[in-house]
């Protein structure tokens, strides 16, 4: 009895727990030992209600993700039967599903649909879908049920859209750019970073080792060849084609793949990669991912794969990278080029390289192809020496990395496309911008200055010859030597042939240097000399022309170049070296020229100098004369009277001797120069006035050279004008008296015309002034400014007589012009009176208006440091008040500082402004004039003028800056400004300033002169 009541009370306890779990019936069933087991009871039928616990989305749910894994959790273990029951629609479109996207989880009981994995589309936006389990998808395990019509309605969420890049850094939140090799900031033990514009997730199924996978890291470039040494260092070869491009480089063969470490998301918005191993300085790689790897938290995938190249920052480091050698060369001889500030290295003798045996340069440190710019390996030259147009193409560029001592190192190779000439001379230039290391240190210019060793079985060629013009007086010296540039040369030369090809000797002059003019100097170059008497009458007689140089070696045919010639110019036309009397602005004395006294008559001449060098310029003894007569010295204005003297012309004309006529030719008329080179035709004139100026025309054909050219060979008309000395007039003087003590750098003024700028002197009585000097008035007027003697030349108290004086036959008297009195009073005059004399300066006060000037004694115009106070000197109530001084050149006022009520003044570094002006300086300091002030006023009528205008101006006057205050009135300091007033430009411009109120004064500094004023807003 007690046994079964313990029996019903466990059954009712089970019944009240079990009576919460929906959809669940319970079987029990009794074992043999009492023990209870509880069994699921079997479904009715397959309907939702009997055979689902719970689904996801529940149906009609919204906000659905765009890949969703929809799941429905059966209450029973279950098989699949049937995958294609499984269907997803929107409208009647159906979504594709694959067979590997429907599955059961292990428990059995949980069916998964795994709606848009990598590379399916996601579900549209907020759009409606409707799932389906059709009838006899599913079975249940242990029941032989199947399912029966199964559907869940769900809107997917509005939000979403594809990833975009924002950027590509070194730093996770960003800061540089590693896309540009400028901008990147990227170390070797660094991040690769890529930003995107919205938090990101990876794609719902993917694991570490399918990301892993999934992203790829390449270097740039690909080594051609990889191998390690015997003590396991990594040697690296690279090899590249001249006019290789960037573009090219990213083609497949280029990249080099390298492991990825680690891939992850941080700062929800940002994919962060790490490679395996540390990555080089200076490097280009690139970076892709599938697309389908990132999504937005909604599960919108990237619209295309992430693909970027990326550059690496250069090394912080600073290691060597400098040229070490040459393979086959001696060590230490690359010398630094102070023309190219690179290295250059010259040798003779090295081999024929060829494609296969290339030119191989050692180099301290790791040298790169430039970064960014493979195309700098263009600028890796090799050219013919002589002929650099002539280049030769360079097949391949090759670069071996390698250590030594613990250092790495670099082989480059240099392969020339073809086999280079036996004995020519090349130059190989790698240009300072091509070749680098990864600090982003160059490497120095370098120029192999190399010449292949010679081969007797090889062929001789000429590159050209140096110089390759002569002017035929060089030949006629016997000074003229050429070097011929060639290749393959060799001690065999026996003789050069010249040989006339052009000119008016063509084809008839030829001759030839020989061994002892002939100096071998290399396998390139041999040094010529034309000193042969032979050989220079030939080539002097044949005449301007062009020859051609033949080489004639031993046991070789002979060899020359069709374009290669030697030049000697025609002698041309005579030529005039100069002109007696010279013309131009330069006054002639008309009673020197070239007079001489022939048979009792003084006869004069012009002169004319011609280039005679070689001795060959000829006076036409038959024509000479009569061209002579028919030239003409016309005065200027008129062509009726020619000043040419036809008498002395006829008279030799007439003489019936021959030999006497000849004679009066090379005496009067054609007189040769030997010693100095020259020849000097005198043309006979009439005795020619004073302050005339003529018109010289001489006829051509009087002069020609011998030879073969002396038909065309003639003088051509010489023509110029020359002008004769004046007497100079002197038609009053400025200054009649002087002191005893005068001021030897003051002039006295005389007015007049006719001084001869480069030849007037003056002597008073017969002691020659210091110095004279032309200049012009206002009205432009000539004056004379004559600066009187000093030292011990200084003119004593006395009456002195006046010698103008151009030259000796042109002069000019003003009797009693000046007089020198004792020391005493002032000299009056009628523009000032000297009001005060201090060691400083004298101030004269002008007697027609209100005006001071201070005149600085010499001794203060160079000093540091000069106070003058204005109104102590020239009295406060003077308007205009200046400064005058004339200092020697370079002398400098350091500080100018003048006092005043009216304004304080500070100039610095004040000196004369220019020696070529006539003006002497002269600085206006403190107020303007009365009519400049309204004039100012009348500008300023919309301001409140609270100064006076106050005028800091110079004439050739120069300073660096300056300082003035000014006091101001009626006005508390508020609200004021201080304008400057430019003359030249006449305009206002505002100056800074700073107040004193209490003194009530402001005070400016500056640069510029002008006008200065205070005034209030």
């Amino acid at each position: 009895m007690i046994r079964l009541r313990k029996k019903l009370i466990l059954l009712m306890i089970l019944t009240i727990l079990l009576s919460n779990l929906s959809y669940n019936n319970f079987i029990a069933y009794a074992k043999s030992d009492s023990t209870a087991v509880l069994t699921l009871k079997a479904p009715k039928n397959g309907t939702a209600q009997e055979i689902i616990q719970t689904t996801y989305p529940v149906n009609n749910q919204s906000q659905v993700e765009v890949k969703p894994t929809i799941r429905l959790i059966f209450k029973y273990p279950m098989e699949i039967v049937d995958k294609m029951k499984v269907v997803l629609k929107t409208g009647d479109e159906t979504y594709a599903l694959d067979s590997d996207e429907i599955y059961l989880l292990p428990d059995e009981k949980t069916l998964c649909v795994d709606v848009g994995r990598i590379g399916k589309l996601p579900l549209r936006r907020n759009t409606l879908y409707r799932f389906t389990l059709s009838e006899g998808g599913i079975k249940l395990k242990d029941h032989d049920i199947t399912n029966e019509n199964i559907t869940i309605s769900f809107i997917t969420d509005s939000e979403g859209q594809s990833p975009k890049i924002l950027g590509y850094s070194s730093f996770a939140g960003g800061g540089d750019d590693i896309t540009s090799l400028s901008g990147t900031r990227l170390s070797r033990e660094g991040f690769i970073h890529i930003r995107f514009d919205r938090n990101i997730k990876w794609e719902k199924n993917t694991g570490k080792q399918q990301l892993l996978e999934g992203t790829k890291l390449y270097c740039i470039p690909k080594p051609a060849e990889t191998a390690y040494d015997a003590e396991g260092n990594l040697y690296e070869v690279f090899e590249f084609e001249p006019g290789i491009t960037e573009s090219k480089l990213k083609d497949e063969e280029y990249l080099q793949a390298i492991d990825v470490k680690d891939i992850e998301i941080i700062n929800n918005n940002t994919v962060r990669i790490k490679p395996k191993l540390p990555l080089l300085n200076l490097n280009q790689y690139r970076l892709t991912m599938k697309k389908e790897l990132i999504e937005d938290i909604n599960g919108y995938a990237l619209e295309e794969d992430v693909d970027f190249y990326f550059w690496t920052a250069p090394s912080p480091e600073r290691p060597v990278l400098k040229w070490e050698g040459i393979q086959g060369m001696l060590p230490g001889d690359i010398k630094d080029d102070s023309a190219t500030s690179g290295k250059t290295y010259t040798v003779i003798g090295t081999p024929a390289y060829d494609p296969e045996n290339p030119l191989v340069f050692f180099i301290d440190g790791e040298a790169i192809p430039r970064a960014g710019e493979i195309l700098a390996l263009n600028r890796i030259t090799l050219v013919e020496g002589y002929e650099p147009k002539n280049t030769v193409k360079i097949s391949k560029v090759r670069f071996e990395y390698y250590i030594e001592g613990g250092k790495k190192k670099t082989r480059l190779f240099i392969h020339p496309e073809e086999t280079l000439d036996s004995g020519k001379y090349y130059v190989l230039t790698v240009s300072g911008d091509v070749l680098q290391n990864r600090s982003g240190q160059f490497l120095p210019r370098f120029d192999m200055k190399f010449t292949v060793g010679g081969n007797q079985d090889k062929q001789v060629g000429i590159y050209g010859i140096e110089p390759d013009i002569f002017e035929i007086v060089d030949i006629y010296k016997g000074t003229a030597a050429f070097t011929i540039k060639g290749y393959n040369f060799n001690e065999g030369i026996e003789y050069i042939s010249l040989k006339g090809v052009s000119g008016e000797s063509a084809g008839t002059v030829q001759t030839a240097v020989y061994k002892k003019d002939i100096e071998f100097k290399s396998i390139t170059g041999l040094d010529v000399k034309l000193r042969d008497s032979e050989v220079i009458s030939a080539l002097v007689t044949g005449g301007g022309g062009e020859y051609l140089v033949e080489l004639f070696f031993e046991n070789r045919l002979p060899v020359s170049n069709d374009k290669v010639r030697l030049k000697i110019l025609p002698r041309g036309k005579p030529k005039v070296i100069a002109t007696d009397p010279p013309g131009g602005d330069i006054w002639s004395n008309e009673k020197m020229l070239n007079p001489r006294t022939i048979d009792g008559t003084t006869r004069y001449f012009l002169k004319i100098n011609f280039e005679d060098i070689y001795d060959s310029l000829r006076f036409d003894t038959d024509l000479g004369l009569s061209l002579l007569h028919t030239s003409s010295v016309f005065s200027q204005g008129q062509n009726e009277v020619s000043m040419i003297d036809r008498e002395f012309i006829t008279f030799i004309q007439n003489i019936e001797d021959s030999n006497v006529r000849d004679s009066y030719i090379s005496q009067y008329i054609f007189v040769k120069d030997n010693a100095a080179g020259q020849a000097h035709l005198y043309v006979p004139v009439k005795p020619l006035r004073s302050q005339t100026t003529y018109n010289v025309m001489i006829n051509a054909g009087i002069v020609y050279f011998a030879g073969a050219d002396e038909a065309s060979e003639r003088n051509d008309v010489i023509a110029w004008s020359f002008t004769t000395a004046a007497i100079p007039a002197v038609i009053g003087t400025e200054t009649g008296s002087v002191t005893e003590n005068y001021d030897a750098d003051e002039p006295i003024i005389l007015r007049g015309d006719f001084f001869d700028e480069r030849n007037v002197e003056v002597y008073l009585n017969d002691i020659r002034a210091r110095r004279v000097r032309l200049a012009t008035d206002e009205n432009g007027n000539t004056l004379l400014e004559v600066y009187l003697p000093s030292g011990r030349n200084r003119l004593e108290p006395g009456i002195y007589t006046l010698w103008v004086r151009n030259d000796r036959d042109h002069e000019f008297e003003v009797f009693g012009a000046l007089s020198v009195v004792k020391e005493g009073s002032h000299i009056p005059n009628e523009e000032y009176r000297v009001k005060v004399e201090r060691r400083m300066g004298e101030v004269r006060g002008s007697l027609s208006k209100s005006e001071d000037v201070l005149v600085l004694d010499r001794a203060y115009t160079d000093r540091r440091v000069v106070e003058v106070d204005l109104d102590e000197l020239m009295g406060e109530e003077v308007l205009i008040r200046k400064i005058r001084f004339d200092g020697r050149r370079n002398d400098r006022i350091g500080t100018l500082e003048t006092l005043s009520k009216w304004a304080d003044i500070t100039l610095y570094s004040v000196g004369r402004s220019s020696y070529d002006k006539d003006e002497e300086p002269d600085l206006s300091l403190g107020r303007v004039g009365p009519h400049m002030a309204q004039n100012l006023k009348q500008r300023l009528v919309k301001q409140k003028i609270k100064s006076e205008f106050i005028q800091v101006i110079g004439e050739n006057v120069r300073f660096t800056s300056l300082r003035i205050t000014i006091p101001f009135k009626e006005s508390d300091g508020n609200d004021l400004k201080v304008l400057r007033y430019d003359p030249t430009m006449r305009e206002f411009t505002e100056e800074e300033f700073w107040v004193d109120k209490v003194d009530k004064t402001v005070t400016v500094s500056g640069f510029y002169p002008g006008i200065f004023v205070v005034v209030e807003e």
